[in-house]
């Protein structure tokens, strides 16, 4: 091996262990974790943060995930060359509660072309997603013909000064 080898080697791993995202290379027949960085370990909790996951198999690890169908789907895109992209995935698997996910599982291709390996990344999403949850609530109109407003002032002032009248009340009061 030569130094240049080496040290892109070094670098690489270095990237991998210190990335942001979770990243996992999968064996597609089955399943096994062939490597895992940081990442992974940190999101799975401290059960796992001293484990070697390598030899594991996805769903040892990921046990509220229905393993037929993730099978089916690694099978899939290291048979097609298709990666698979999924958007805010809801996994219920951690004792915290549900969580969401972005993730990625991209097919991994030896110097033949031969698919070996899917890797998976991912990333959290759930504080994103229960921000769309989130309505915001300015007023509530439970009977409109008893509101007085004892000024100008209006909760969306813009809006109420589109009015021509949004201020005139049949009872004075301005």
């Amino acid at each position: 091996m030569s130094v240049q080898t080496a040290v892109r080697d070094e670098l690489l791993a270095t990237i991998l262990r210190t990335a942001p995202v979770g990243i996992l290379v999968i064996e597609p027949q089955t399943l096994r974790i062939l490597l895992a960085n940081e990442q992974i370990k940190a999101t799975l909790g401290p059960e796992w943060g001293d484990r070697d996951l390598t030899g594991y198999t996805f769903l040892d690890v990921f046990t509220a995930i229905p393993s037929a169908r993730f099978h089916t789907v690694v099978q899939d895109v290291a048979r097609t060359g298709d990666p698979l992209h999924v958007e805010n995935y809801a996994y219920d698997g951690f004792a915290h509660g549900r969580t969401y996910w972005n993730y990625d599982l991209t097919p991994l291709h030896d110097d033949a072309g031969q698919c070996y390996a899917v890797m998976l990344s991912s990333i959290e999403t759930t504080a994103h997603v229960l921000a769309r949850q989130h309505i915001d609530v300015r007023y509530v109109v439970a009977n409109p013909s008893s509101y007085a407003y004892f000024s100008a002032e209006r909760p969306e002032p813009a809006i109420a000064k589109s009015c021509d009248g949004y201020n005139n009340w049949k009872y004075g009061m301005d």
